[in-house]
């Protein structure tokens, strides 16, 4: 098993921000893995540097990214099965923001290299999960430090259901996956 830290690859891809920057004070863009379907009302935002390659999948905020209209029909299942998604628009273009709901006690705390500053955990220097208390969600948070950082899961079996598989298969843009993890 294989674990990846999902993350934007910003250095290539534009990000998005939000064209009302006050959206930020009322913690709207969030992502903790608590739901917000019941409350979320679509919200404008802009690439922030139209030099760079528009991505599938966008930076909205910590623990968020928004995924064009191909990168959702490819992925819908996974997205589904991992949290929510909820309206956005970039540009003047329809995307989904992928909120991740399924929080996931794996992390091994006991094994997991911590940066402790004044006695507070306050970074992860090195993984430790432990694979049996995974979901069948192949995307996942966990609830150390936030539940900002994104996961994602290949166990090997059925690459169908694995989100970097299928992400690669369709050849997204966006992304990048960083192995923190493997047993």
């Amino acid at each position: 098993m294989i674990i990846y830290k999902v993350e934007n690859d910003v250095e290539k891809f534009s990000i998005a921000l939000p064209m009302n920057d006050s959206i930020w004070e009322a913690n709207t863009l969030v992502f903790n893995g608590s739901s917000k379907k019941g409350s979320w009302k679509d919200i404008d935002f802009f690439l922030q540097d139209k030099r760079l390659e528009i991505p599938n999948c966008i930076y909205i905020a910590p623990g968020a990214i928004a995924f064009d209209e191909a990168a959702a029909d490819s992925l819908i299942d996974i997205l589904e099965m991992s949290g929510e998604l909820l309206p956005v628009t970039i540009d003047g273009k329809a995307y989904f923001l992928h909120n991740i709901t399924e929080v996931v006690g794996a992390l091994d705390e006991e094994k997991t290299s911590w940066d402790i500053i004044d006695g507070v955990k306050i970074d992860i220097l090195k993984y430790c999960f432990l694979p049996n208390r995974l979901s069948e969600s192949s995307l996942f948070k966990i609830p150390n430090l936030n539940s900002i950082d994104i996961f994602a899961y290949s166990h090997g079996k059925d690459l169908s259901d694995e989100f970097v598989f299928r992400y690669n298969q369709a050849n997204l843009k966006g992304l990048k996956f960083i192995q923190v993890f493997s047993a």
